[in-house]
């Protein structure tokens, strides 16, 4: 999807040889659909493209979800499973200024090789979710995690007041519907059906 936007909804993207989804300076809404095996890449978010993202499952890709160049991926109620890497942020092309920025809450990382990476000028930052991992690395903040499926989420916040109020968030709600907000499930963690 270059220079669109464009809305997913209940799709299955499995078994390509490259990216599930590939993104390029476009506004998209993925929901409720899975990136399962896939060669390279579930979702590559790239050249400046606002994602926002609601109860997907991203299993068995080489990487999950990728951001890069000015690119804002806003996840919530995901599952991430089997992935050689879960999440990564870099900058890969000058032009476009910054790296990539991840904003991931309400979502689980189960049995990847590795949950989050970041390079210089790129950011993730993960709220409220259930992390298996030991949490490390630069560039990549965890808030209010752990690795107990037995905590519930906090049901009344979708993610720190800090992080809702950055520019690069408020720039990716703008561009999505009520209802697609209305998709997210504040008091679960991981991908949810709409039963």
């Amino acid at each position: 999807i270059d220079m669109s936007d464009a809305v997913v909804v209940n799709c299955l993207f499995e078994g390509s040889g490259n990216d599930g989804v590939d993104l390029m300076s476009s506004n998209v809404r993925i929901i409720g659909s899975s990136m399962k095996n896939n060669g390279d890449k579930g979702i590559s978010v790239g050249e400046g493209t606002n994602l926002f993202a609601a109860r997907n499952i991203i299993d068995g890709n080489v990487i999950g979800v990728e951001s890069k160049d000015g690119s804002v991926a806003l996840l919530f109620n995901h599952k991430f499973v089997n992935n050689k890497k879960a999440l990564n942020a870099y900058k890969k092309n000058w032009q476009y200024g910054d790296g990539g920025y991840i904003f991931l809450s309400k979502s689980q990382l189960l049995n990847n090789d590795i949950d989050a990476t970041a390079e210089k000028y790129s950011e993730i930052h993960i709220f409220d979710s259930f992390v298996e991992q030991e949490k490390s690395g630069k560039r990549v903040d965890y808030y209010k995690v752990d690795a107990s499926m037995k905590d519930v989420a906090i049901e009344k916040d979708w993610l720190p007041e800090s992080l809702l109020s950055k520019e690069s968030v408020t720039e990716v709600r703008g561009h999505v519907l009520p209802e697609e907000i209305g998709r997210i499930r504040s008091n679960v963690r991981g991908a949810v059906s709409d039963d």
